[in-house]
Parts: C-alpha cells; structure tokens; sequence
C-alpha cells in the first residue's frame, strides 16, 4: 500500500511539473509568435520604405536624365551659335583686310 502511495505521489508531482513545463512551453511559444509577428510588421514596412524610395529614386533618375537631354540639346544649340559666330568673325576680319587695303590703296 505504501509503495502504491509512492506512486501515485510521484506521479502528481511529475504531472504537476509537467503541467506547469507545458504551461511555460505555451507561454514561449506564444512570446515567440508574437515576436515573430512583430519581425514581420517591421519587415513589411521595411519592404514598403524600399519600395517607396525605389520608386522616388526611380523618377529622380528619369528626371536628371530628362534634364541631361535638354542640356545636351542645348549644348549643341551654344556649339553651332559659336561656330556661326567664329564663321562670321572670320568674314568680319577678311573683309576688315580688304577694306585696310583698300583705304591704303586710295592714299
């Protein structure tokens, strides 16, 4: 009978340790559902921050291209003016020649 006491003690108290092991197993692993929960929101809002500034980067690229091509455009339009405008100071000058010969001639 004593041995049967034995027993059945020991065998409350090992189901009450198992309880209250089970009990802080549930509790963890809620802890860790819920931490895992908070890594994914953040994770999200990350995904989001990177999507966003992707984007914004994206039209600031497109932009600054934009405004490469303008400048590029305008560029050529200064090259060609200066080359129109060295073309006609060349004439400028020769005929600034002829008219020196000429007014040295008529002296």
């Amino acid at each position: 009978v004593r041995g049967k006491e034995e027993l059945e003690e020991r065998s409350y108290k090992l189901e009450e340790v198992l309880k209250r092991e089970g009990e802080l197993a549930r509790a963890r692993c809620e802890n860790l559902e819920s931490q895992l929960m908070a890594a994914h929101q953040t994770i999200n809002a990350l995904q989001e921050k990177v999507a966003s500034t992707y984007s914004e980067r994206s039209s600031e690229i497109t932009s600054l291209k934009e405004s490469n091509a303008v400048m590029a455009a305008e560029k050529k339009g200064v090259e060609e003016l200066a080359r129109v405008l060295r073309g006609e100071c060349e004439a400028m000058r020769a005929h600034a020649m002829v008219s020196e010969e000429r007014a040295k001639e008529l002296e």
